[in-house]
């Protein structure tokens, strides 16, 4: 079984505060939020760690799958949770 304790942003503006301030393993995004594009928040990410991030989107052009590539792994909001549990990093 496994245990996570999960924090919630509802907005991009709230995960970039949480990014800030917690000390996170991984991060699962979706990059359609209703501030900013989650591109934005991979960069920030990025620019100050390398946490593992898992990018969930119902987003399929080939441009946002390049993109969203070169943070972290791309899902659609279709996928298992239990698949994505297989491909977390432990």
């Amino acid at each position: 079984m496994h245990h996570y304790e999960a924090y919630v942003a509802g907005s991009g503006y709230e995960g970039l505060r949480l990014i800030d301030t917690i000390n996170f393993d991984f991060i699962i995004l979706d990059i359609n939020l209703p501030d900013m594009d989650g591109s934005h928040i991979c960069q920030h990410i990025r620019q100050n760690t390398m946490i593992p991030i898992m990018i969930l989107s119902a987003r399929t052009s080939d441009a946002d799958k390049v993109i969203a590539l070169g943070f972290g792994a791309v899902f659609t909001k279709e996928q298992l949770w239990d698949d994505c549990l297989y491909t977390t990093p432990t």
